[in-house]
């Protein structure tokens, strides 16, 4: 926590004046306070405990969490190098981890045994009902008959198995996943190389205002975060495929700052990960409206506004809205925000040019997308305003769920990587339950 990499962290729990560039404990001065190895960081707590508080209960804090690991013994880094209990520890840490390699692999057996049964199940049955077909062609209709009769009825023919709470369960699903993962980006790297993609981003970048930028570029360069997933084949065909940018590593780079701040082991790479995930709940569509829904409609928090300033005209979005409830005379006041400053105007000077489609619903568990049936709503009820046939209607809701599913899409290729890469993702990004595969439908 004392190294520059941990700036952001620094700042977001307000640990500056303790740990940061101008504190005794700070690590980062001369090009120092790097990313460090077990041994290298407990090597380097212990050389400056006597020295400095904070390196001291940083040192004990370690020691005391680390010291049931494995067994028991304790983690390896805890000890002198190669001495006889750091040997020990290293020989504890093999065999538990040879255990869940075993454990693994008797489970992948098991479920490959499964599999194999099942679809051996599955030829017989179709067999069978060949056989019915041409020796009793009236009691297959029925059988047929019966099947299509379940179906519309909503009747499911076999109950579908859940996702298992065991942990070992777990780590066989997660040891699938990441082999298959694995095995996927070598081959989609084996072709094009394993050179890293820069993104270049400011320092302190907007998500909303990223993507809306990134979708408007995609149109004339497919943007490999945007791209449509139409004519895939002709891309394999032409060698323009872009899904091994997925899988190859990101640097980030600012373009606010001259320093090269990605030499610190990916620092701006993991805060731009970090960015993605917490104002990801905030993202939106933005939709244009006319006389009619503006005339229906007051101002609200999210809306694109004309607005009236001392400086003239200017455009920008309601970020808050102020009232006093008690007192019915008293006039609204909105907060808008233009240019990166908040400005209070009356509602009088508001003009209101788009209404917001919100792509997440912000819980107690974290971020999960709205429901496809919300969305559908959120739009139908902005355009009831609009002055145009049904078919236009329905031709610009298309546009504007088109647009989500690219904005949601763009959200999935990230996590993607960030599962490919081993960078991890925010469980406000992804719930628990999320990950247990019970999410809602959405667009």
């Amino acid at each position: 926590p004392c190294g520059r990499h941990m700036k952001a962290w620094r700042a977001q729990f307000r640990l500056e004046g303790i740990a940061g560039d101008e504190s005794s404990a700070y690590c980062g001065k001369d090009g120092k306070g790097k990313k460090m190895g077990p041994m290298g960081l407990m090597s380097h707590l212990t050389s400056k405990r006597d020295t400095c508080p904070i390196h001291f209960g940083i040192n004990v804090y370690i020691r005391e969490v680390y010291s049931n690991y494995k067994g028991g013994f304790g983690h390896k880094a805890l000890y002198q190098l190669n001495d006889w209990q750091y040997q020990e520890a290293v020989g504890i840490e093999k065999r538990e981890n040879r255990k869940v390699i075993t454990k693994l692999k008797e489970e992948l057996e098991e479920e490959r045994k499964r599999a194999s049964e099942l679809k051996k199940q599955n030829e017989k049955y179709k067999k069978e009902l060949e056989k019915l077909k041409t020796v009793s062609p009236d009691q297959h209709k029925k059988v047929e008959q019966t099947n299509k009769t379940k179906k519309l009825l909503g009747i499911p023919a076999k109950e579908k198995s859940t996702v298992s709470n065991d942990p070992l369960d777990w780590l066989t699903y997660r040891s699938i996943f990441f082999n298959l993962l694995e095995c996927t980006r070598a081959v989609a790297l084996s072709s094009k190389g394993s050179g890293k993609i820069e993104i270049q981003v400011k320092q302190n970048f907007n998500l909303q205002q990223l993507f809306d930028l990134w979708h408007d570029k995609a149109a004339d360069d497919k943007t490999y975060l945007f791209r449509s997933l139409d004519g895939l084949n002709n891309a394999k065909q032409s060698g323009n495929m872009h899904a091994w940018k997925l899988l190859t590593d990101w640097k980030v780079k600012y373009e606010d700052t001259e320093e090269d701040m990605a030499i610190d082991e990916g620092g701006p790479t993991r805060e731009f990960f970090s960015q993605v995930f917490r104002q990801m709940g905030d993202l939106t569509v933005m939709v244009g409206i006319g006389k009619k829904c503006r005339e229906s409609n007051k101002p609200s928090v999210g809306d694109s506004v004309n607005f009236l300033s001392n400086t003239g005209k200017k455009i920008g979005i309601i970020v808050k809205k102020s009232e006093k409830v008690f007192d019915k005379k008293a006039k609204v006041t909105y907060h808008v925000l233009c240019d990166g400053v908040i400005e209070k105007v009356r509602q009088k000077k508001i003009t209101i040019q788009q209404k917001p489609i919100r792509l997440f619903e912000q819980t107690d568990e974290g971020y999960i997308p709205e429901t496809d049936e919300k969305i559908s709503h959120n739009i139908d009820c902005i355009l009831q305003y609009e002055d145009m046939s049904e078919g236009k209607k329905e031709a610009q809701k298309r546009d504007i769920i088109e647009r989500i599913k690219v904005y949601y899409r763009a959200i999935g290729r990230i996590m993607l990587h960030c599962l490919a890469t081993d960078h991890p993702i925010s469980a406000a990004a992804m719930p628990r339950f999320y990950q247990n595969g019970k999410g809602k439908k959405h667009a």
